[in-house]
């Protein structure tokens, strides 16, 4: 029977989904993600998570297909994952 601790759900919280986001670049939906991350992190320093998550970047890409990407990085302030979603026009 497979681990079910683990699930993705446990992670995905309603305020850290935007259906709407109107951003053009990723620089700037990662910048709206992170700020999401931030309402529930309020210790999270947004520019050093965007340097990290940009250096993750570097090393290995996260696109998985065009208009999908997972881009993602370990920070000293989370304990334990925590997922933004971000929906495009």
């Amino acid at each position: 029977m497979p681990d079910k601790t683990n699930l993705f759900h446990k992670y995905l919280f309603a305020d850290c989904i935007r259906c709407d986001m109107a951003s053009a670049g990723s620089a700037e939906v990662l910048q709206e993600l992170l700020g999401m991350i931030k309402q529930r992190v309020p210790a999270m320093d947004i520019d050093a998570a965007m340097r990290e998550v940009l250096a993750r970047e570097e090393i290995f890409p996260t696109i998985i297909t065009e208009g999908l990407a997972v881009p993602h990085a370990r920070l000293t302030e989370i304990s334990e994952p925590l997922v933004a979603v971000a929906i495009l026009p």
